[in-house]
């Protein structure tokens, strides 16, 4: 009778063990990401993303190449370039990215400076869709922008301490003497 009621009671903690660990899977995050997503809150989407691709296994690698687009939007919403760059490698890795997510991932890499591989990037996207303009446009800046680096500029920029503050400013404008 005892060896019996020991062993139900250990079912039983299994099974509640079991149901509490199935709630915390990516399912959950996915479903959270989702609800911030639809109302414009991208920095909390990418973190429940983030946290649903790390707890899908590396064995469901469409799944992860979904989860990792998400993410990839996400950041880039939110200004994230690097963050968002590893993303769309990723589910270009799953192969899970259409044209249109390598040709954002290419617009990534050649507003982080990486023109060689957004070079590369753009030249794939123009095989699929040779009549995309932003495609062109971003070849042609990729393969010009180490030129025009290395050609300088007219213009220098110096930090004027009356305009720069510690704060974050936005747009900051001289008003005159009054």
């Amino acid at each position: 009778m005892k060896k019996e009621i020991r062993l139900y009671s250990t079912l039983f903690i299994l099974a509640i063990s079991a149901l509490m660990l199935s709630g915390c899977g990516a399912e959950k995050n996915l479903k959270k990401g989702e609800k911030y997503l639809a109302v414009g809150e991208y920095y909390d989407a990418a973190t429940q993303f983030k946290r649903a691709y790390q707890r899908t296994a590396p064995k469901e690698r469409e799944q992860r190449g979904k989860i990792a687009l998400k993410v990839a939007y996400c950041n880039e919403r939110i200004n994230s370039t690097q963050k968002a760059i590893a993303a769309y490698s990723n589910a270009i890795r799953y192969n899970q990215a259409s044209t249109q997510d390598r040709l954002n991932y290419a617009r990534l890499l050649l507003k982080n400076g990486a023109y060689k591989q957004a070079e590369t990037e753009f030249r794939a996207v123009l095989d699929s869709m040779p009549d995309n303009v932003l495609a062109k446009n971003g070849l042609a800046s990729a393969e010009n922008a180490p030129l025009w680096k290395k050609e300088g500029s007219r213009y220098q920029v110096k930090r004027m301490d009356v305009f720069n503050s510690r704060r974050a400013d936005y747009s900051p404008v001289l008003g005159g003497d009054q």
